[in-house]
């Protein structure tokens, strides 16, 4: 087996090395939307297609720490949008695609519950 790094992957006539990434995080769902958190990008905030918003804490060391794990919409989180006029940028927003799905607001420092909702009226 051996490393990956350094070794070189044939894409048409060059050869291209594969670079190993500096950190690595497992999901049981695909990633449909993501978006750092904080000035620095300390909190990396995935959306998954199963509904839920994983934050993943990089002061932590190593890559197997668990990530915080909440259910945020009814189907898949399409997008993750970071507040950034929120002191220490721990506020964001997480909207799903489904018709009368809230844009829910989340502090990334009390993630038990949202801080808010905003429900958009459709008229057909």
């Amino acid at each position: 087996a051996g490393s990956r790094a350094g070794r070189a992957k044939q894409a048409g006539t060059a050869a291209v090395p594969i670079k190993t990434a500096a950190y690595r995080f497992a999901h049981n769902s695909g990633v449909e939307s993501l978006s750092w958190l904080y000035p620095d990008g300390q909190i990396l905030a995935v959306g998954c297609q199963k509904r839920n918003v994983q934050l993943y804490d990089l002061r932590v060391s190593g890559t197997n720490a668990p990530p915080i794990s909440v259910f945020a919409h009814t189907e898949a989180v399409a997008g993750i949008v970071p507040d950034g006029n929120c002191p220490g940028q721990s506020v964001f927003a997480t909207f799903g695609r489904n018709e009368g799905e809230p844009v829910k607001i989340w502090d990334a420092r009390m993630m038990d519950s949202t801080v808010g909702e905003i429900v958009t009226q459709y008229s057909h």
